[in-house]
């Protein structure tokens, strides 16, 4: 059964575009000018994008942020607001001040849309933490939009999601000599295969080969 309102957030939640999509959350995207051009924060709809942001930077080409104004928050708000009412779940305000901007845009629009209902959240987080709690919101039953919520058991803690974020499995952090590094980790990555154990292997660039 569908939500009956609409959840929407920002691009910083730290989850690809491809996840949002899926779950039905509208992004309002953040930009980032690297010189006079300006990139929208992908969240790797892109392939190409993550890259050249790692190569701009190598390049010393250092991005620079903005806050998303009142307008973008009003034109992306009454887009939502035609399909229902909006929860809207911001960027924290310990890392930028758009929050702000968002809680005008919806005060604008409350006065255009007075049958309309529009909540903008201060999620107080950011990266995992805001994605989080994005997700938490996007579980809530579908009767979440009436204020008549069921009371039920919620996680044991933070980061045991129902679903999701609560992996079992082992890291294994290896030091010492660069060649002996190489060597133990191709070890260790070759046993796990052959036991039919999935493995990720987090390398500098000059010996990820």
């Amino acid at each position: 059964m569908a939500r009956s309102f609409i959840l929407s957030a920002e691009s910083t939640i730290d989850l690809p575009y491809s996840y949002a999509e899926e779950r039905g959350i509208p992004i309002l995207f953040y930009t980032y000018t690297v010189g006079e051009k300006v990139y929208t924060d992908d969240m790797l709809r892109d392939p190409v994008a993550l890259p050249r942001f790692y190569g701009l930077i190598e390049e010393g080409k250092l991005p620079a942020t903005s806050q998303i104004n009142i307008a973008e928050y009003e034109a992306f708000f009454e887009e939502q607001l035609k399909k229902g009412d909006l929860l809207h779940i911001a960027f924290g305000t310990g890392m930028t001040p758009s929050f702000y901007n968002a809680e005008k845009a919806a005060e604008n629009l409350r006065e255009k849309y007075p049958e309309k209902k529009i909540t903008v959240v201060d999620s107080l987080a950011s990266s995992s933490g805001y994605g989080l709690l994005v997700d938490a919101a996007a579980d809530l039953p579908p009767e979440a939009g009436s204020g008549n919520v069921p009371a039920g058991p919620g996680p044991k803690a933070p980061g045991m999601r129902y679903r999701h974020y609560a992996p079992q499995g082992s890291m294994l952090l290896v030091t010492g000599d660069e060649a002996a590094m190489v060597e133990r980790i191709r070890q260790e990555t070759a046993q796990a295969l052959a036991q039919g154990k999935r493995t990720a292997v987090i390398a500098s660039r000059e010996t990820a080969d």
